[in-house]
């Protein structure tokens, strides 16, 4: 409800930036993807925790 589906989710690499979707003056970072994996992973298993439908569903 509060934040956009994709958030900082670059679709064409198919990961999230650690900079958000903006270029910096040094190039995007993607600092660990298994951080990224996991933090999803760990919303969806909140949200059917919860019950709430529509956070597992993200």
């Amino acid at each position: 409800k509060y934040f956009p589906v994709s958030r900082s989710f670059d679709w064409y690499h198919g990961h999230s930036w650690a900079h958000g979707l903006f270029e910096t003056y040094d190039g995007k970072d993607q600092e660990s993807s298994s951080e990224d994996t996991m933090a999803a992973y760990a919303v969806k298993m909140w949200g059917m925790v919860s019950g709430d439908a529509n956070m597992a569903a993200r």
